[in-house]
């Protein structure tokens, strides 16, 4: 089945005038909506919490003496 180009709009994802309102809000405003965006994608699951993922990243461009042991 073709796509159906025409019902498809091309936007830029780096909307200046959006990072700027989003940096406006408070971060218990964005975290509230953070949490609205994720009950309209997940429905009932988004309830659950969410999982906390720790990565310890090497960073190369460190000196070995401030590498922490």
């Amino acid at each position: 089945m073709p796509v159906d180009r025409t019902a498809l709009s091309l936007v830029s994802l780096d909307n200046n005038d959006e990072r700027l309102y989003w940096r406006s809000r408070t971060p218990v405003e964005r975290l509230r909506h953070v949490q609205y965006l994720r009950r309209l994608n997940y429905g009932p699951r988004a309830t659950e919490p969410m999982e906390r993922v720790m990565e310890i990243v090497p960073m190369p461009w460190a000196r070995k003496d401030d590498r922490q042991p």
